[in-house]
């Protein structure tokens, strides 16, 4: 690349292996070149996604283990091993009938794989108003968090 086409302004820095005009090569402090140009796109993406699968999630379509299984990109036997499941347990897991019998353990067991509270698994909080972050705190209790609801930091 050369040192011209590697200038970015963007606030996420890195440094850039590049050729000089002078035909040497060196680095080069830059903006992120992805992140200029592709995170606006794959923000939208994931709004969409959650808009698409959270409403299928609370339509009763899916169960919110397939919907974070899908946001993170997992797959029935990546979840089960690491969840010391079956691979059938976790199917049925996916579907809202099964969902509804889950013990607190291994909703636990799922919120931990999937790096979120146990309250995730069981409430989707849609926030309509774009100004509007919702944030998850735990607490001492890993069972139970703290919701806040703050403004959008522009």
């Amino acid at each position: 690349m050369k040192e011209a086409d590697a200038k970015v302004d963007h606030p996420h820095q890195m440094l850039l292996y590049v050729e000089k005009p002078d035909g040497t090569y060196g680095t080069v402090q830059t903006g992120s070149y992805m992140a200029y140009n592709f995170l606006d796109d794959f923000q939208e993406k994931q709004r969409y996604f959650h808009e698409t699968y959270s409403r299928s999630v609370l339509q009763g379509q899916i169960s919110p283990i397939a919907y974070f299984m899908k946001l993170q990109e997992l797959t029935v036997p990546e979840v089960a091993e690491r969840t010391r499941l079956s691979a059938g347990r976790v199917r049925r897991h996916m579907s809202p009938k099964h969902f509804a019998s889950l013990s607190i353990g291994l909703a636990q067991r799922y919120a931990e794989l999937f790096g979120i509270p146990v309250v995730k698994l069981f409430a989707f909080i849609n926030p309509t108003d774009p100004g509007i972050q919702v944030n998850f705190q735990p607490s001492a209790n890993e069972a139970v968090c703290s919701i806040t609801i703050t403004p959008r930091k522009p």
